[in-house]
């Protein structure tokens, strides 16, 4: 049975790990609210008749597929079984493509 010291130390160990996730989810957010404010500030810019060019399309391809693993990365820290399900799911699709 541990001891009122071990159970402390324990304790203190997983409040300092919970606001490490709060302050990495926190900067996520301000990641993302910042990629939003520039993604209006693009779509204005294209409204106005300023020409895309492909390098900017590819930038901003990939922030959005950096912004959704950040997002799943979150979602599997919150619900662990929710996504062994969808890991589960995907391969499930996966296999029957193959599969055919």
């Amino acid at each position: 049975m541990p001891t009122k010291a071990e159970l402390g130390t324990e304790l203190d160990a997983l409040r300092a790990e919970t606001e490490a996730l709060r302050k990495a989810r926190e900067k996520r957010t301000e990641q993302n609210e910042h990629n939003n404010e520039q993604a209006e500030a693009d779509a204005e810019k294209s409204a106005s008749g300023e020409p895309d060019t492909s390098d900017k399309n590819q930038e901003d391809m990939e922030k959005n597929l950096s912004d959704i693993a950040a997002e799943i990365e979150a979602l599997a820290e919150k619900n662990p079984k929710i996504a062994l399900i969808g890991v589960f799911v995907a391969g499930l699709i996966i296999g029957r493509l193959i599969a055919r």
